[in-house]
């Protein structure tokens, strides 16, 4: 109905999109709404992220959703879901373990609670590092 009311209503495209790649599996059209977006409104974080997790997740092009993600930094720093999903990429994609460790510290500092975050930090701490005490902490 927002979208009907005011096709320009970004926070309706954006959850549209969302909800196209996320439980329509419409990923082409998804995409094309999130660049749409991306070039009407270049620094909206929650966009930047739902990019790099399509690009990623979906396209396995990490490259890109690295790109996304840092673009999202620059414009929140302290953003949890970009700082994850970035330590992600950068652990999976590259192997750069202490960054993303960092990373997943920061996002920890900036919601401690956030369950993205925990849950992925998580894998990472039993698959990368070995460190099953600290692993079950995230998960606790």
């Amino acid at each position: 109905a927002a979208l009907k009311d005011d096709p320009a209503f970004r926070p309706a495209t954006a959850d549209l999109a969302c909800l196209l790649h996320r439980a329509m599996f419409e990923y082409d059209e998804a995409e094309a709404m999130y660049e749409d977006l991306l070039s009407k409104v270049p620094g909206h974080v929650q966009t930047l992220c739902n990019c790099a997790w399509l690009n990623y997740h979906r396209h396995h092009r990490g490259r890109k959703a690295q790109g996304y993600l840092e673009t999202a930094l620059q414009v929140e720093p302290t953003n949890p879901d970009a700082l994850h999903m970035l330590a992600r990429v950068v652990s999976e994609e590259s192997r750069r373990l202490d960054e993303a460790q960092a990373l997943y510290e920061r996002a920890l500092q900036s919601d401690p609670r956030h369950v993205d975050t925990l849950w992925s930090y998580g894998s990472f701490l039993m698959d990368y590092r070995d460190d099953v005490k600290r692993a079950e902490a995230m998960y606790a």
